[in-house]
């Protein structure tokens, strides 16, 4: 689609960060607003009511990763079925206290792990479309903007907006985000009818032929390169669960900190999308182009700095609460653009299910999220440095697999070049006997001379002089 001013624009992309926002801010309303207060404290204080919504993600992803094939085979019932039950969900756990016909703790818990269900779902479609359809670039842009967007929009209802209408809009926002879905599918170019490329792992792709991207990133041969894509998914998903569980909206019922007022609170978020802009053109769109086992260290390295940095100035005075809620929520936006975008790359390396890659992701990542809010009611602080240790090393045993992975088959393939040269050394240092007729005596004689071969001075010098840039030490020949 082309402007009148001639700039063209993907639309599906931009209803595609259109849904991903109004997903975010569905889950980010229910948590953090005021129009679900009752509903919070319905449930026993010594648990968490996220820790719910967490099973429900945790559910989806066991059943994206046990039956990735019978779930695609079903994609057009759940299309329908899953945003309704999630909008039902909402509901049940907005309005539990205010009805006695069920139990009001089990009518919310019930709707707390329907909500996650549904959030998972549909986010889950969205991603799976932007990595077949999109590039990487293209897709790191879309999850900033809907970023964006929400920090944008959360202070503006939460302000501004009545509770009852808050959670009026809360409830209607999963049905707004499936219908986006739809919108941004429609959009999305399709193949001509001479070349249908089908993709089975798609939603809807029996309906239509996509035309999908071409596999861009090159995951090593092997069951070592496999593996080492899916421990670095571990890691990206354990280290967003620990940056989510220390920021403001790790636990729900908190209201943010980081600024007071509807005014600071934009102003904070056209800041702190600035930067996170600046983060992913750096770590993440700047780095496509490298080998899959440095891709993503700079993008580990400022997340992990960045939670260590706050952690570690909880304690020390003069520093206001609020720029370290600011900061710590900043830290866990670029925890989620590279937690999605390391996915959409495991996505479009791995050859297999899309479904069962989304379902590993989001398995490790809502189960050691749990784990984290069970820790936070205890008040185990320190378990953070363990819990940030094992992710970076888990990536970093990772990226070493890689690494020597490589090294081994460099060494296992011989150097053309020196094959070459053998050869040539091989061929100079032997004799034949040429078989020479003569007319005369109708006698064949033989002629003990070197066979003169004819070499032109380039590819001599080629040869004999191996070239510099290469590291070689053969002995010389006479």
């Amino acid at each position: 689609m082309e402007t009148p001013a001639g700039v063209r624009v993907n639309r599906s992309a931009v209803l595609a960060s259109l849904g991903l926002s109004t997903n975010l801010l569905w889950c980010t309303l229910a948590g953090h607003t005021g129009g679900f207060p009752s509903s919070l404290h319905d449930l026993d204080p010594a648990v968490n009511p996220r820790i719910f919504f967490l099973l429900g993600i945790l559910i989806v992803g066991v059943a994206f990763a046990v039956g990735p094939r019978w779930l695609r085979e079903r994609d057009q019932p759940f299309s329908y079925v899953l945003p309704l039950a999630s909008s039902i969900g909402t509901a049940s756990f907005a309005l539990a206290s205010n009805q006695s016909l069920f139990d009001p703790i089990f009518l919310a818990i019930a709707g707390l792990i329907m909500f996650g269900a549904g959030y998972f779902w549909i986010a889950s479609r969205f991603y799976l479309l932007l990595a077949r359809t999109q590039t990487f670039a293209c897709t790191a842009w879309c999850i900033v903007a809907a970023l964006g967007m929400e920090t944008l929009v959360l202070p503006i209802a939460r302000y501004a907006v009545p509770p009852v209408w808050q959670i009026a809009v809360t409830i209607a926002l999963p049905l707004v985000s499936a219908a986006l879905f739809k919108a941004a599918r429609s959009s999305a170019p399709t193949e001509s009818a001479q070349n249908i490329t089908r993709r089975a792992d798609l939603p809807g792709a029996r309906m239509e032929a996509l035309a999908a991207q071409p596999r861009r990133a090159v995951l090593p041969a092997g069951r070592e390169g496999r593996r080492s894509l899916l421990v670095l998914i571990a890691a990206a998903a354990l280290l967003l669960a620990t940056v989510r569980s220390f920021s403001s909206i790790g636990l729900w019922g908190s209201e943010a900190v980081a600024a007071q007022g509807i005014a600071a609170e934009v102003v904070f978020s056209l800041v702190s999308t600035a930067f996170l802009a600046l983060f992913a053109l750096a770590t993440l769109v700047k780095t496509t182009g490298w080998r899959l086992d440095l891709r993503f260290q700079p993008a580990f390295i400022i997340v992990i700095g960045g939670l260590f940095l706050v952690v570690s100035q909880n304690a020390a005075p003069g520093i206001p609460a609020a720029l370290l809620d600011a900061l710590m929520r900043l830290d866990d936006s670029c925890a989620h653009v590279l937690f999605w975008i390391v996915v959409v790359t495991a996505i479009d390396a791995l050859t297999m299910p899309s479904y069962r890659v989304m379902g590993v992701a989001a398995a490790v990542y809502a189960l050691s999220s749990v784990l984290w809010v069970a820790l936070l009611g205890s008040g185990v602080a320190f378990s953070s440095m363990i819990m940030l240790g094992a992710a970076f090393s888990a990536n970093g045993s990772g990226q070493g697999a890689w690494s020597r992975r490589r090294r081994k088959a460099q060494r296992a393939i011989p150097n053309p070049r020196l094959r070459t040269l053998q050869a040539a050394i091989s061929r100079e240092s032997t004799y034949h006997a040429p078989s020479r007729f003569d007319a005369k005596t109708s006698q064949s004689r033989t002629s003990f001379r070197p066979a003169k071969r004819r070499y032109s001075s380039s590819s001599l010098r080629e040869e004999r002089e191996p070239s510099s840039r290469k590291n070689w030490c053969l002995p010389r020949t006479r």
